[in-house]
C-alpha cells in the first residue's frame, strides 16, 4: 500500500543502536557482544553437506521464483501442518532473506506513509528501521514490567488512533524472554478486529520455549488469517544467522501484496540458503533438540548466578529465547539508558 514519496528526512535515517554499538565494540580486542541473537553453535554439518551438493550440481547458480523454491515452500507447509496450521505453499507462504526483510516488506505492503504502527516495548530495536522505511510513525507501548513484561491491555487500547494500521510484536519476546499468554494475545486480536488492524507477529524464537504450557500463536486462529502475518526464521533454530533465510505466511491476498515489496527489496532469498532451509526441515530435528537442551541449561545456569547478585539486580525468569533481561536496581539508575556505558 505504501506509495512512492520523496522525503529528505530519509537522509537522517539511523543505523540501529545495537549495530552501531557492535561496530564500536569490534574495535576492542576480545570484546564479546551480548546484544545480538547469534547462536554460539555451528550450522549442522548435514545442512552444509546438502547445500554443497546443490552448489556443485549447479542448482544454486540462478534466481529462484520470487516466492522461493517450491520444494522449500512445500516443506514449510508440511511443518506448519504439524502445528495444525494449513497454508497453501503456492500463494500463502513467502520465503524471505531473513526475518527483518519479511517484516519490512510486510509493513511496506500493509501501511501507507503517515500511518502508525504500535510496538510493545521493550522489543527488537531493528523494527524501528522497518517502520521508518515505510514512512510510518512508531507508537511504543510499555509492557507491564511487574507482570513479567506481559501486554498492558489498557495501554495498548489507549494507543490506538484513527491512523493506527498495525501492531508489530515479537513472541517469544526479544529481549525479555516473555511468552505472551493466550488470554492476553486473544485480547490483542480483539482490539485488532475492533479497529481493523493488521497483526505482524515475529516468532523467530518459538523453537526455544521452555514452559510446560503450550505455546500459543495468533496464527492458529484460522478465521483471522486475513489479519495476521506470521514471520518465522531458520537463523536461531538451526544456527543459520549467516544464511539469511526466513519465511512468512498469511492470507493469499496479504502475500500477494507483500511479494511485490519483497521482489523490489531482494528479488528472492539466496538460493543456496533456501536449500539449507530445506535440509534443516528434513534433517535438522536432532540438532534443534540438542540446541534447545543446551540453551535451557545455560538459562538455568545464568539465573542461578543472577540470584547471587539479587542485591543489585532484578530479573524475571524467561520462558523462552536465549535472553535474560536483568534490571539494575534503583541504586544505579544512571546505567539503565546509558549509550556511553554500553
Amino acid at each position: 500500500m505504501s506509495q512512492l514519496i520523496y522525503d529528505s528526512g530519509m537522509t537522517t535515517f539511523q543505523l540501529s543502536p545495537t549495530k552501531a554499538i557492535e561496530l564500536q565494540a569490534a574495535r576492542i580486542p576480545g570484546a564479546i557482544s551480548l546484544a545480538q541473537g547469534i547462536p554460539s553453535f555451528a550450522t549442522p554439518q548435514v545442512i552444509k553437506d546438502f547445500v554443497l551438493e546443490k552448489i556443485q550440481s549447479g542448482l544454486c547458480d540462478k534466481y529462484s521464483l520470487t516466492s522461493g523454491l517450491s520444494e522449500l515452500r512445500e516443506e514449510i507447509a508440511l511443518g506448519l501442518s504439524s502445528e495444525g496450521l494449513l497454508y497453501d505453499p503456492d500463494g500463502e507462504i513467502l520465503v524471505t532473506a531473513g526475518s527483518i526483510e519479511a517484516i519490512t516488506a510486510s509493513i511496506l505492503a500493509l501501511t501507507n506513509p503517515g500511518d502508525e504502527v504500535i510496538i510493545p516495548s521493550p522489543t527488537y530495536v531493528s523494527y524501528l528501521g522497518s517502520i521508518s522505511i515505510a514512512h510510518c510513525k512508531v507508537k511504543y507501548v510499555a509492557l507491564d514490567e511487574d507482570n513479567n513484561f506481559e501486554f498492558d491491555l489498557q495501554r495498548m487500547a489507549d494507543a490506538i488512533s484513527s491512523r493506527t494500521k498495525a501492531i508489530l510484536y515479537c513472541s517469544p519476546n526479544n529481549p525479555t524472554g516473555t511468552v505472551f499468554s493466550k488470554e492476553n494475545s486473544m485480547r490483542i486480536l480483539e482490539l485488532a478486529e475492533q479497529h481493523d488492524l493488521k497483526i505482524i507477529v515475529d516468532e523467530v524464537y518459538k523453537d526455544f520455549y521452555y514452559s510446560s504450557e503450550p505455546h500459543f500463536s495468533p496464527a492458529s486462529i484460522s478465521s483471522l488469517r486475513e489479519r495476521i502475518v506470521r514471520v518465522c526464521s531458520f537463523s536461531k533454530a538451526y544456527a543459520m544467522t549467516g544464511w539469511r533465510v526466513a519465511f512468512l505466511h498469511s492470507s493469499r491476498s496479504n502475500v500477494n501484496n507483500i511479494i511485490r515489496y519483497h521482489d523490489a527489496l531482494v528479488t528472492c532469498a539466496p538460493v543456496a540458503s533456501q536449500y539449507a532451509a530445506i535440509a534443516a526441515l528434513r534433517y535438522g530435528a536432532s540438532a534443534l533438540e540438542s540446541f534447545h537442551r543446551e540453551f535451557k541449561r545455560r538459562r538455568d545456569y545464568c539465573i542461578s548466578r543472577l540470584d547471587e547478585l539479587s542485591h543489585v539486580i532484578d530479573y524475571q525468569i524467561p520462558k523462552a529465547t536465549y535472553f535474560v533481561f536483568p534490571r539494575l536496581k534503583d541504586s544505579a539508575p544512571y546505567a539503565r539508558d546509558s549509550h556511553s556505558l554500553a
